[in-house]
């Protein structure tokens, strides 16, 4: 139940209140999972066939002193920390050099503060689209959660052109800028107005595969609050995403930490090149995981008529030769490239891969859950995918660790692996359930059944005593 609810404990007696949604007929008997924190721990249990005593109640209107009241607060200043900690996330990486780029790439102190403002501006607008679209599809019912558009490889197809087009415009293949600076200085002021604005945009976009540390528990409750609370929230995340750059350009003593234009500034911008072909390797190695291996020649291809596409704007741009028909022919192998792009996504019926193969790790199932609750067996979940860049290093340096799998074979304890790569509204469900949106997320039951929610950024040395405490 999505509304308020009331919690009063007496002695051994917890009574919840919650609002009645309609006057159907309500149940004798109530089963579940109730959720508390401990110690900072998160930690349920669950319950079944309780006989209930229901009571009618008016209805309660909350105060400004009620509780839920400063649980908005706290969530949206745990948002706007989470969007400060998203810069320093893995997946944001690669888009970092574009916003360096652009900061070192202007000495005029007020067209920096309006890039910033340009680029927050386009920050704000990615982050409210993304609430209002995932308002509407939970509206309709639909399964969904945070990082699902890279769920889609069509998705990941055009955003792997899309950094990969950047890659080639940052090494000198061709360039967007010349014919604009061309028509005078203000246009070129115009353009990198502009140019932030996308900038904050595709930042955005790269930055949904990753949740930082505050953000799950944030955008888990979001999404099951009014869509103001939930928009307001998505704003808090914005604002916290956006704020370094803000802060860099908008107080003066920061200043000194700008590095002055120059000539270096050319071997700078070809150097950070080198992370968009990274970001497209990553996004290709994605879609690996998520289409058959015989349509990627689709993307392969696709990727090949994007770099002819750019080679011949740098070829059309060095000649002056910009011609309504060079201008066609690209537009042309544009449109080829996303039918490919349309083509690789087209009947995707692949199970997700697991794709770390060395963990003695099984498939998850509620099936396979439920029977190792029953037999009393501590349970590890992994809830990862291939698009999950911190999933990928927990996995590599803490889970693939041969000191963590002995000490989880010598405890017992049941390794699940959820694979959430491709949509799969089971995982969702199951990821909902601990009140969570996004991953990672590591959730670790005792042979009571009682679960505990681990930190999203592992530690070997941690895990391992969680382990050995079972």
């Amino acid at each position: 139940n999505a509304a308020i609810q009331h919690l009063m404990q007496e002695d051994n007696k917890l009574t919840i209140t919650i609002q009645r949604k309609d006057k159907q007929e309500l149940p004798q008997t109530l089963g579940g999972l109730i959720s508390f924190v401990d110690n900072n721990d998160v930690k349920g249990r669950f319950f079944s066939n309780i006989k209930i005593d229901y009571r009618e109640s008016s209805a309660i209107k909350p105060t400004y002193t009620d509780p839920i009241y400063w649980q908005l607060i706290i969530t949206i200043c745990l948002a706007f920390v989470g969007g400060v900690l998203l810069n320093f996330m893995p997946c944001v990486l690669p888009v970092l050099s574009i916003k360096i780029l652009s900061i070192v790439n202007e000495s005029n102190k007020t067209i920096n503060q309006q890039k910033a403002a340009s680029y927050t501006f386009g920050v704000l607008i990615t982050f409210s689209s993304l609430a209002i679209i995932l308002i509407v599809l939970k509206a309709l019912g639909r399964e969904i959660g945070w990082g699902f558009q890279l769920q889609s490889p069509v998705f990941v197809n055009i955003l792997l052109y899309l950094m990969f087009a950047i890659g080639l415009n940052l090494s000198g293949v061709f360039s967007i800028g010349d014919a604009i600076t061309a028509l005078g200085d203000k246009w070129t002021k115009d353009k990198g107005m502009i140019g932030a604005f996308f900038t904050g945009m595709l930042a955005t976009i790269v930055a949904t595969p990753c949740t930082a540390p505050f953000m799950a528990s944030a955008i888990g409750y979001a999404l099951t609050q009014s869509n103001l609370v939930t928009l307001l929230i998505f704003l808090a995340l914005a604002f916290g995403f956006s704020s370094p750059f803000l802060i860099i350009t908008f107080i003066p003593s920061l200043e000194k930490v700008i590095p002055k234009p120059g000539a270096w500034m050319t071997t700078f911008k070809q150097l950070m090149a080198f992370p968009m072909y990274g970001a497209s390797a990553w996004l290709l190695w994605i879609m690996a995981h998520q289409i058959e291996p015989i349509k990627l020649g689709f993307p392969l291809s696709g990727l090949i008529l994007i770099a002819f596409a750019a080679w011949l704007s740098g070829q059309a741009t060095e000649k002056q030769e910009n011609s309504l028909v060079s201008r066609i022919g690209i537009l042309i192998i544009m449109l080829l490239a996303l039918i490919l792009a349309i083509a690789s996504g087209n009947n995707t019926e692949k199970e997700s891969d697991q794709f770390i193969t060395n963990s003695a790790s099984e498939r998850y199932s509620p099936a396979k859950l439920l029977t190792a609750k029953s037999a009393r067996i501590p349970i590890f979940i992994n809830y990862t995918a291939a698009w999950c860049i911190t999933c990928k290093i927990n996995e590599l340096t803490v889970l693939s660790d041969e000191t963590v799998q002995r000490t989880l074979r010598e405890k017992g304890v049941l390794y699940l692996k959820a694979d959430w790569t491709s949509a799969d509204p089971t995982i969702t469900r199951s990821i909902e359930s601990f009140k969570r949106v996004g991953i990672p997320l590591y959730v670790l039951y005792d042979r009571e059944g009682n679960y505990r929610i681990l930190p999203q950024l592992l530690r070997k040395k941690t895990f391992i005593n969680t382990i050995k405490s079972l």
